[in-house]
């Protein structure tokens, strides 16, 4: 297993010959935080796409998914390697919240468990948090610690500390 992949790579050499050359056989995306589903807005998506563009570019591919379902089809026998998806807190937090860096409120905590449960449920491996990188660097230690409860119910969280 190989985690820190670049995402649109993947869709763009699907043969993944340097990976598979050297024995990787699963990719693990999703992780720090930084997720693409699910994002139920296109704009919001395209957002978080040119957020972390340094890291895993920005392709001119259709943005037409919005279910971790939808996204997981956009690899699904198309690709090399095996695919385990971690949903990032991120597109919880817009999904509830928006971008807005306010202290989440019980409804919005109460939609962020939501959308991790449905996201679980279509498929996704775990929950990753990325604590140096907005919009998920905004989650205060109580609203990590409420859906890191939820993710516990599930299966696993794996997060990427704050900066001290």
């Amino acid at each position: 297993m190989y985690m820190h992949i670049q995402v649109f790579v993947i869709l763009s050499e699907p043969e993944h010959m340097p990976k598979v050359h050297q024995g990787v056989t699963t990719e693990l995306i999703g992780i720090d935080g930084n997720s693409y589903a699910p994002f139920y807005n296109n704009l919001d998506l395209k957002r978080m796409i040119q957020i972390n563009s340094g890291l895993d570019g920005d392709p001119d591919i259709d943005y037409n998914w919005s279910t971790v379902t939808d996204y997981l089809d956009l690899f699904d026998k198309k690709i090399a390697v095996n695919i385990a998806y971690v949903v990032g807190n991120s597109p919880l937090r817009v999904g509830a919240m928006g971008w807005s860096a306010n202290k989440a409120n019980s409804k919005e905590l109460d939609t962020q468990k939501g959308l991790l449960r449905e996201a679980m449920q279509e498929g996704a491996f775990g929950m990753s948090t990325g604590l140096d990188y907005p919009p998920g660097n905004y989650a205060d230690t109580d609203e990590l610690v409420a859906i890191a409860k939820e993710s516990e119910k599930i299966w696993r969280l794996l997060s990427y500390t704050r900066a001290l």
